[in-house]
């Protein structure tokens, strides 16, 4: 089971251990110490066990009460947050899944923060109308429409997260009406609570080593 959320979790710790910061919409992003990196990475994250890994990995103190740049922190994890957005939303664009895959991203998604699936969100389901009305335009004109694979990619996603969260918006069923026979329906969801163990296991890897 490849979990992507977590594998970009990892190649920005990787990346600040061996420079000791990264690069941000062109700012150098840098921390008081490597816990510091970990904490605000769980921000991405939709879970209840923040406060037990905050106890955990700085004993008993709240180490956003004593940071001495607290600004800076939230500064790291708006921008962190932005950046995997980002990412996120250019996997699911440029990039071909297996239906099993589809199924997958679909459960990491539901497992972050609500602000950073907002930000996932809210511009792909603009991009999914934007290319419904590109692919009605190019048919009436009987030109090829080369938006239709990334139409594909985002249906089969947002099919995904219908099915996790027991409701489909207008805009998929829309672009569902429009595809037509090409319009699969995504894999059956893998176990959610298997993944969930799976999914934890691996964050507490991360942020443990």
């Amino acid at each position: 089971m490849k979990i992507r959320t977590l594998q970009w979790m990892r190649n920005i710790s990787q990346i600040y251990r061996r420079q000791k910061g990264f690069l941000i919409e062109d700012k150098i992003i840098s921390l008081e110490n490597e816990l510091y990196l970990k904490l605000a990475l769980l921000f991405l994250i939709r879970t209840d066990e923040e406060e037990r890994v905050k106890k955990e990995l700085f004993s008993s103190e709240d180490p956003l009460a004593t940071m001495a740049r607290p600004h800076e922190f939230y500064h790291v994890v708006d921008s962190l947050r932005k950046e995997f957005a980002q990412w996120f939303r250019e996997l699911l664009l440029h990039r071909d899944f297996s239906h099993l895959d589809y199924a997958f991203l679909a459960l990491e998604f539901i497992m972050l923060d609500e602000q950073v699936r907002k930000q996932i969100q809210i511009p792909l389901l603009k991009k999914m109308k934007d290319l419904v009305w590109e692919g009605r335009e190019a048919l009436e004109k009987g030109e090829p429409t080369e938006s239709r694979g990334r139409l594909k990619r985002l249906v089969m996603f947002f099919q995904g997260v219908a099915l996790l969260e027991g409701k489909k918006s207008e805009i998929l069923e829309e672009a569902e009406v429009f595809l037509g026979k090409e319009s699969l329906s995504i894999s059956p969801l893998p176990h959610v609570e298997e993944f969930k163990r799976v999914f934890y296991q691996e964050l507490h890897n991360l942020v443990y080593t």
